[in-house]
């Protein structure tokens, strides 16, 4: 029986670097494998994939489009990874934003569980994902995007996942929905929480103004742990009956939260760094641009969820 969810697989198959390729595609592998979904690779042929300025007509897409399949089908033969037949995307516009809109609309058409991206290659789309294509998707799609370096090693397994949270109800949704991911793939999940870096003016002062009283910094944090580990506590309580084995780990060092987050997955030796991706600009500031600070940084696959799929 076919599986009945997808992987969208961005695969350019003119890179040059071949070792790129071959890590991007153990990464796809043991994903789509823990998701128990299957792959489709697609690739966006478009004027800007080519920096091409001239006439990008119906006749010159007609004549170049089986080339482009061809070449991915040769490019596929080589790996070591199973895929569904390779799909062609046609964006006719010298845009950035219009090649990641296709793609995406693509991906929600057909119901991919996921779409996963190369983040550092230098050509076709893994090019633009941290340009105009991260503003489109981290801060507009709800479509659950895979950020893979594709100079890191590839992993082999799903083991350990570490989903980094705010707390908020909307992070718990997501977390609720990665637990599936978990489950499939018999992961454990780590559940991570910085705790803030008291660095207003005030609070150097070694006080801080809570419910109209003076307070220390340090009786602060305190009931700012407590009081997210009694949370956090009640989601891993969720993900054991749903079986899935999850830890709690409430972090007071200092620190920038992007850098922690990769400290502690470090520590924790997870496959996978997921978190809540929100989708308003405003948001961006938060954990969008968290999200967008883990996918340049992390040499670990990066899983940007939404609260809602749809």
């Amino acid at each position: 029986m076919a599986k009945s969810k997808k992987v969208m697989w961005a695969l350019d198959p003119f890179v040059k670097s071949t070792k790129r390729v071959q890590q991007a595609a153990g990464n796809v592998k043991a994903i789509a494998s823990a998701m128990g979904a299957e792959i489709e690779p697609v690739y966006i042929l478009s004027p800007e994939g080519f920096n091409f300025t001239g006439d990008f007509s119906s006749g010159w897409i007609k004549d170049f489009k089986p080339k482009a399949i061809e070449k991915m089908k040769r490019v596929l033969s080589k790996l070591d990874v199973e895929t569904l037949p390779p799909k062609i995307i046609v964006n006719q516009t010298l845009s950035l934003t219009g090649d990641s809109k296709k793609l995406i609309n693509y991906a929600k058409r057909h119901g991919a569980a996921a779409v996963l991206l190369s983040t550092h290659a230098r050509s076709g789309i893994a090019r633009f994902v941290m340009g105009s294509f991260s503003e489109t998707t981290l801060l507009q799609t709800k479509v659950p995007l895979i950020l893979v370096n594709p100079e890191a090693p590839a992993i082999t397994q799903l083991k350990t996942i570490l989903f980094a949270t705010d707390g908020s109800a909307d992070s718990k949704i997501a977390f609720q929905r990665l637990l599936k991911t978990a489950k499939s793939a018999r992961a454990k999940v780590v559940l991570y929480h910085k705790l803030p870096d008291p660095i207003e003016p005030i609070v150097q002062t070694g006080v801080h103004i809570a419910g109209g009283g003076w307070v220390s910094v340090q009786q602060f944090l305190s009931k700012e742990q407590k009081q997210m580990k009694k949370k956090l506590d009640g989601w891993a309580a969720i993900a054991k009956k749903s079986g899935v084995a999850t830890r709690v780990v409430i972090d007071e060092t200092p620190g920038f939260i992007t850098d922690s987050i990769l400290e502690q997955a470090k520590v924790s030796k997870a496959d996978m760094v997921a978190v809540l991706s929100k989708s308003s600009r405003i948001s961006s500031i938060l954990i969008g641009s968290v999200g967008r600070q883990l996918a340049r940084q992390s040499h670990r696959p990066v899983f940007l969820l939404h609260k809602d799929p749809n």
